[in-house]
């Protein structure tokens, strides 16, 4: 079997992305109440969200799949059933690593860590709390025909790649000023999707148009 060769540039991309989750998740301090206004812009803006990077790079090469059932499938394998069993593993464990559930039981796991799954919420307990992504990516590829539709149409024209661009980021900035009052962009539902897409659809249009960054 053909090994693809992989993009030095963009596994280079998802390294710094990878180092940025870590920094955040050690307690690092993106900006102090002491330092300029411009130097908290500046580490916030490396350090605060390096989710973004992970959607672009997933947009990069999300649109070329053409058979849905064959993508849905490899999720289920892939993705969906090794959370599940994180998820009992994580159950299991949590008397042991937290002190956080008191009982054992059917019960339990289903209401602390099943239960907000039928809502696309991720559980929030224990070691499974950091699981949001995975169950965004999930809602992202159920929905992935429908993505593909509106991408489609935007590939028709220049001046609407244009648009969505400028739209999408005003729609951030604003959201950014108005302290996520705006889209209320969170880690749960229909939020979730919100900027996920959007940073997918910015990660197909870079994509798109890479020479010109070459």
């Amino acid at each position: 079997m053909k090994v693809k060769a992989r993009n030095s540039k963009i596994e280079f991309a998802r390294l710094l992305a990878c180092m940025e989750v870590v920094i955040l998740h050690i307690g690092y301090v993106i900006s102090r109440i002491d330092e300029p206004a411009f130097f908290k812009a500046f580490r916030s803006c490396i350090f605060a969200d390096p989710v973004p990077v992970f959607w672009m790079i997933t947009g990069f090469f999300l649109f070329g799949v053409t058979n849905y059932e064959k993508k849905w499938k490899n999720t289920i394998i892939k993705i969906i059933i090794p959370t599940v069993f994180v998820y009992i593993a994580g159950y299991l464990m949590a008397d042991f690593l937290y002190g956080e559930l008191d009982t054992r039981g059917i019960k339990d796991f289903f209401f602390n860590y099943l239960s907000p799954l039928m809502s696309a919420k991720h559980p929030t307990i224990g070691v499974v709390a950091h699981t949001w992504y995975v169950i965004a990516y999930v809602l992202v590829i159920l929905f992935l025909p429908i993505l593909k539709i509106f991408v489609d149409w935007l590939d028709k024209s220049k001046i609407r790649e244009i648009i969505f661009l400028v739209v999408t980021l005003g729609l951030l900035i604003a959201n950014d000023l108005k302290y996520n009052e705006l889209l209320h962009l969170g880690f749960d539902g229909i939020p979730v999707i919100i900027g996920a897409y959007i940073f997918i659809i910015w990660g197909h249009i870079i994509y798109k148009y890479k020479d010109i960054f070459s």
